[in-house]
């Protein structure tokens, strides 16, 4: 890709018109000669080198041709930087100063572009950044576990086992969201892509969201916790689309001899009880809204598409199976099945406060 690149841009920059100043000469000799030392030294970079960042920077500021390859070299600085990240460490965050530097500059000019010109860059960069969190979330999914207190001080007579292997565990979408966001690589990834959203979700609601909900079916579940993360920014959107999604798959998904679904063979039926889950933690109305909402249409007489018929046996199914769906479901439940008994409730009330 950075040979292949490095011819392209070079052909691009070799048809110049005669009548550039010279310093505007010089300044293309200058970018040229920094691509070259670019491509030259991208592969061999193991760790952090300001030079060759800065270089990335400029790069990306004044030659259009190169920005796959500087998000590429990115995409690598990322990697390394998680791979050195350590979630379990006593400190929330132990980055080091040239990783917060590194990654600073770059949040300043991605958002700057995205801010400036939002319909060409927003749809690049979130692109870039989700394929690059989905990737990222696959290959340290599992070491973004929590440190459980007291769980590494062991038992008389264990002298010799291993505690470490006590020491942590999977924990809940919260709390990995948690170890995710105490990097600076990961937590800079998902504030891009939330600043991306939200430049295209007024414009292009269904594109982005769709954008969003394929990246999580290629890497989940590992990548369940951007989508619960995002979706606390956006929570209406994310819920109803999550929803919609889980009932297509719902719908679909292979019977067991007696009718019942397995979940657990069909991943996407778990990604949506465990982003809709952590989303129920702090957008309980929202999501007991769409709940209702998605109920509601489907009971009506005029149901007959086989998603309106399965909506009350997927929506029971997932409520089974996480408490905060079962209470979103539930509460409120009863007046919205039975208005007139909801309006007698509110009547009675007024009554009683008058005479009270």
């Amino acid at each position: 890709l950075l040979v292949s690149l490095l011819k392209r841009v070079m052909t691009m920059s070799s048809g110049g018109g005669g009548g550039e100043a010279a310093a505007g000469v010089d300044g293309q000799a200058e970018l040229m000669a920094q691509l070259r030392t670019f491509l030259e030294g991208a592969d061999k970079e193991r760790g952090i080198n300001l030079r060759m960042c800065s270089i990335a920077l400029n790069l990306l500021k004044n030659l259009p041709g190169a920005r796959d390859a500087v998000f590429e070299y990115y995409a690598g600085l990322f990697d390394q930087i998680l791979f050195n990240y350590n979630p379990q460490a006593e400190t929330q965050y132990n980055n080091s100063v040239e990783e917060e530097t590194v990654v600073g500059d770059l949040q300043e000019v991605l958002s700057g572009f995205v801010e400036t010109n939002p319909r060409s860059w927003a749809p690049m960069v979130s692109k870039w950044s989700l394929d690059t969190l989905g990737k990222l979330s696959y290959s340290y999914g599992m070491k973004m576990s929590v440190k459980r207190k007291g769980q590494d001080r062991g038992k008389a007579g264990d002298k010799g086992k291993d505690r470490s292997r006590n020491s942590s565990g999977p924990g809940t979408l919260h709390e990995m969201v948690t170890c995710w966001l105490g990097c600076v690589a990961s937590r800079f990834l998902i504030e891009i892509s939330a600043e991306c959203l939200s430049k295209q979700i007024d414009e292009n609601t269904e594109g982005c969201i769709s954008a969003l909900l394929e990246t999580s079916v290629v890497h989940a579940p590992h990548f369940d916790w951007v989508v619960a993360h995002l979706g606390s920014c956006f929570p209406a959107t994310l819920i109803n689309r999550v929803l919609a999604l889980g009932l297509k798959d719902f719908t679909s998904a292979p019977r067991d001899a007696d009718g019942s679904i397995s979940v657990s063979k069909v991943p996407k039926l778990v990604s949506v009880i465990n982003i809709l889950s952590h989303l129920g933690r702090n957008h309980h109305s929202v999501l007991q809204q769409s709940i209702h909402s998605l109920l509601i249409s489907s009971l009506s007489d005029t149901s007959t598409s086989v998603d309106q018929q399965s909506t009350a046996p997927y929506i029971l199914h997932l409520s089974g199976l996480s408490p905060p769906l079962c209470r979103a479901l539930i509460l409120g439940l009863l007046d919205l099945l039975t208005p007139q008994r909801s309006e007698e409730r509110r009547v009675g009330k007024e009554c009683r406060s008058r005479w009270s």
